[in-house]
Parts: structure tokens; C-alpha cells; sequence
């Protein structure tokens, strides 16, 4: 109707161009059909709208199996209900950072959502995000690990990306400008499993040994040194036999396949566990563990499961 009128009176035809784009907004059909609109964060959706993966708007809707319908105003998907993805793409590990969180899910998409001021979310944006955005480029991770202000994932084919912060190397490149995607970590091949601390990361390697790089003021790569200038992926000094792997904050921790634990990096709160307060730039074995089945790392202090429970 309001385009026959605009048609017919040409005086009135400012009218009825604002007359469409009113009922446009307030999701009305009108004769341009429903429209196509493309948000970036859930507060372009209203006070109980979300801005979903796909970059349209969704309302709460119980009749929903996802418990969400797409806005009216979403293109293709205009009214049609948010798919629940979770049964079709389940969730293979969780990792948290210092503000943000990530999925992986089994087709090999990564999802996060938090904090962005250094690109740690991956999207190519610095948009904070309180729903998941999937990581930019990147379908075919198997391994994924969360840092202070970075992320880095293994792909398929054992190689390592990493995104966000490079302030002290933790990327790979020796440190330098922030990276908003996925960037390809030189020199790592192999790889099985990666681990993120504050200004470094890790990868276990096929061989059960590990390298890490960025920072090394507190001896977080583990080569036998400290020093101020970041360094580019080096392997960990006599590390060897290691299944699995923890960093957080400036240490680290391996498990070895004989159910030993050793640790290496900052020690000012006893978090190496080897009872002294002693900055540690190599691993050395956690006393006194055995059985050890897996390790976390937290702020300055570990935790370590083993056969006779649990060890702080």
C-alpha cells in the first residue's frame, strides 16, 4: 500500500519513502520484503537481542528447539529459528585467557569471545564480544590454547597460529605489531598440543619434547637462560618424554610418560614446586609426585592430579 501511494502521488512521494523505511525497522513486510541487517555486537539487537555468528539479529523465542528466532530483518533467515549447533558440532576443548574465553569445536572452527583490545578474538576486529565470533581463516584446528592477551591453536598438518598480543613475541616473530588473525608461528612443525602464558607460548611436538618463544625475562622458554630480548620458537632444554603440557602467567609444567612432572619459568611463589623460591630457566622435577595423570597452571601456583589425588 505504501508503494502504491508513492507511485500515484508524486507530491507525497518523500512521505511514503519514510513511511517504508518506518515499517521496515518495526519489521513490517511492506513491499521490499524483509531486509537484510548485519550487526556486530549484541547491543544493535535490542535490550533482549543477540547478534549471532552469522551476523544477524536473533530475539528469544521458547518455541525455538534454540530457544532463538532470527529478527525479522535477517535475509534468508528472516523468522526462521537459530539452529542448535551444539549436538551437530560438539564442543572438543575449552580454553580461557586473562579476559577471554575459546571453543573448538569438531569441525575444526574456533569461536571466542571476550576481550579484544590486541585482537585475542580473532575476527580481524578489536570489538569486545560477549558472544562467540568464530576465528577469522581458521577450520581446521585440533589443539587450542588461551593466553593473557593471545591465542594459538594447532591446524591440521601439526603446524601452529597464533593471534592477538605480540608485545614479547608470544606470536613467534621475535615480537612486533598485534595481530588481529591468525598468523603462522615460523618453524613449528609437528605439533600436537600448545600452551599460552602471559607474554609466551608452547607446543608439544611429535617426538614428546617442546619448544617454546616471546618472553624469557623469567625463564619461561626453558632453554637455561633469562633475558629481555624475546626469542623466536627454541626448544625446551631436556625436556623429553612429555605427554601433555600447561602454561599460565611466566611458567610452565610437562608431564613425562613415567608419571613424573617437571616445571621451568618464574618461581617468586613457589609455583615450580621443587620447595625453593628459585627462578627457574630449565625444567627441573616437581619432588616428591608420582603417577602424575595431569597438571594446570594457574597465576603462581599449580595443580597436579596424580594417583593419590589431588596436589596443590
Amino acid at each position: 500500500m505504501i508503494c502504491a501511494a508513492a507511485s500515484r502521488r508524486s507530491a507525497g512521494a518523500g512521505f511514503a519513502a519514510f513511511a517504508l523505511a518506518f515499517a521496515i525497522w518495526l519489521g513490517v513486510p511492506a513491499c521490499q520484503g524483509p531486509g537484510d541487517f548485519h550487526c556486530r555486537q549484541d547491543q544493535q539487537c535490542g535490550s533482549t537481542g543477540a547478534c549471532e555468528l552469522d551476523g544477524h539479529c536473533s530475539v528469544l523465542d521458547p518455541s525455538c528447539l534454540s530457544r532463538r528466532r532470527f529478527a525479522h530483518a535477517a535475509g534468508a533467515e528472516s523468522d526462521r529459528c537459530v539452529a542448535s549447533s551444539c549436538g551437530d558440532d560438539p564442543i572438543v576443548t575449552l580454553s580461557s585467557g586473562g579476559s577471554h574465553s575459546c571453543v573448538l569445536r569438531q569441525d575444526g572452527g574456533v569461536t571466542c569471545w571476550g576481550r579484544n583490545d590486541d585482537g585475542q578474538l580473532g575476527d580481524g576486529t578489536l570489538t569486545p564480544r560477549s558472544l562467540g565470533v568464530r576465528v577469522s581463516g581458521l577450520s581446521d584446528a585440533i589443539a587450542l590454547a588461551a593466553g593473557e592477551r593471545h591465542t594459538c591453536a594447532v591446524r591440521k598438518g601439526n603446524t601452529v597460529v597464533c593471534w592477538g598480543a605480540d608485545d614479547t613475541g608470544q606470536l613467534g616473530d621475535g615480537g612486533g605489531a598485534d595481530r588481529l588473525g591468525p598468523v603462522a608461528v615460523a618453524g613449528v612443525a609437528a605439533a600436537t598440543a600448545v600452551a599460552a602464558g602471559a607474554g609466551f607460548s608452547c607446543a608439544l611436538l611429535g617426538d614428546e619434547t617442546a619448544i617454546c618463544w616471546g618472553d624469557d625475562r623469567d625463564g619461561e622458554i626453558g632453554n637455561g637462560t633469562t633475558g629481555a630480548t624475546p626469542l623466536p620458537p627454541t626448544p625446551v632444554l631436556g625436556l623429553v618424554g612429555a605427554h601433555s603440557l600447561s602454561a599460565h602467567w611466566q611458567h610452565a609444567c610437562a608431564v613425562h610418560d613415567d608419571g613424573t612432572l617437571a616445571c621451568w619459568g618464574n618461581n617468586a611463589s613457589g609455583q615450580i614446586g621443587d620447595g625453593t623460591l628459585v627462578l627457574r630457566p630449565q625444567p627441573v622435577a616437581v619432588p616428591g609426585l608420582a603417577r602424575v595423570s595431569a597438571v594446570a597452571t594457574g597465576l603462581s601456583h599449580t595443580f597436579a592430579v596424580t594417583g593419590a589425588g589431588l596436589f596443590c
